[in-house]
């Protein structure tokens, strides 16, 4: 969909809030909403002015796409977190309403951006977050070993549906529970 482009800050604009952040010794940002962040125009810009003013980045993204461009300045991040939401491609797609073949690039991109991590021995955090909903209730298990032990993050986030589009039955809740404690 197209945005109005005029109602977001551009990259000059962010530099100076950071700046502001600075001077009232806010450590923290996080830089996530309103669409893929990789996507911003101006995100180079906008991360490096974070970094300028010393504050901890943490961003969350779906993965779909991380540009090259960004890599230098997510290795200076304090954490990346990726909203996956599920262990396999049909459900991705049923889910995000996207081409299934993406989830299979966003594994990749994960994997990539690890592998850089651990090679340039860097402290950024990499996390995913499930939002557990009727399409992958079942999956928490499965979920948990494809991102921790297969693909190589560092944690799993579970996150109830906060929007209630998915309220489970005991048994469905009892499940989920029972999933929860094994991870």
């Amino acid at each position: 969909k197209s945005r109005d482009s005029s109602k977001y800050l551009k990259p000059d604009e962010y530099a100076s809030l950071f700046e502001e952040f600075a001077r009232l010794n806010i450590l923290n940002s996080s830089i996530s909403g309103g669409g893929e962040p990789f996507l911003a125009k101006g995100i180079e810009q906008i991360l490096s002015s974070a970094l300028a003013n010393r504050l901890s980045i943490r961003i969350v993204s779906n993965g779909n796409y991380i540009p090259n461009t960004i890599i230098e300045y997510l290795m200076r991040s304090s954490e990346i977190r990726f909203s996956i939401d599920t262990d396999n491609s049909g459900t991705y797609s049923r889910i995000r309403q996207v081409p299934a073949a993406l989830f299979d690039r966003t594994i990749r991109n994960i994997g990539n951006l690890i592998e850089v991590r651990n090679n340039l021995e860097s402290d950024l955090q990499v996390g995913s977050t499930f939002i557990i909903n009727h399409e992958n209730a079942a999956q928490i298990t499965s979920f948990a070993d494809l991102m921790l032990n297969e693909v190589g993050i560092d944690k799993v986030i579970y996150k109830r549906d906060v929007y209630e589009l998915y309220i489970p039955n005991i048994n469905q809740s009892m499940e989920v529970e029972i999933q929860l404690r094994d991870v």
